[in-house]
């Protein structure tokens, strides 16, 4: 859906070299679709494309991930060869991200009103009362609940399935 729906000719997509990896996408206000994306977000992208595949749930603390313009992006697969669905063909020269870390932390953004989560530079940068994620032994549902109860507790009220929602699958220490 994301690439389907919502991914224009002038974003960037993102993509980690692991099975089951997110697509992920920088949009770019089309004003300024020529503008080169900072280094920086490019990073961020990365991160998030990582920690939020299957490398954080098998406990890999880095992988592999690259970005292409969307117009690499295909659903039509080589001759001979089919696709399974949700999966898309790469064509072209990648921009790589090599051994890019595992980075996820969960945080309030006031101005949302609502939780994020992320790679922790882009969850410091935007939120409040900040939680580093980083993998351990406390299940995904029991991480959920702790994390849901420490939000209470600072006053602010988030529902389970919500906090759920905003984990990568796996274990977890919270720092």
């Amino acid at each position: 859906e994301i690439v389907k729906n919502y991914m224009k000719p002038w974003d960037v997509y993102f993509h980690a070299e692991v099975y089951g990896a997110p697509h992920c996408v920088i949009k770019k206000d089309e004003k300024n679709r020529v503008k080169e994306v900072p280094k920086t977000t490019m990073n961020v992208a990365a991160k998030f494309a990582v920690t939020f595949s299957k490398a954080f749930e098998s406990g890999q603390s880095s992988a592999d991930a690259y970005s292409v313009l969307p117009e690499q992006v295909s659903k039509k697969a080589p001759s001979g060869m089919s696709m399974g669905s949700g999966a898309f063909m790469i064509y072209g020269e990648r921009n790589w991200f090599k051994k890019t870390p595992i980075s996820c932390a969960i945080g309030y953004n006031q101005k949302e009103k609502t939780l994020m989560s992320g790679p922790i530079s882009a969850i410091k940068k935007k939120c409040i009362k900040v939680t580093i994620l980083t993998q351990g032994n406390t299940e995904k549902n029991s991480a959920a609940k702790i994390l849901q109860k420490k939000y209470t507790d600072l006053g602010y009220d988030f529902s389970n399935d919500l906090v759920l929602s905003l984990l990568p699958n796996g274990k977890f220490n919270l720092d």
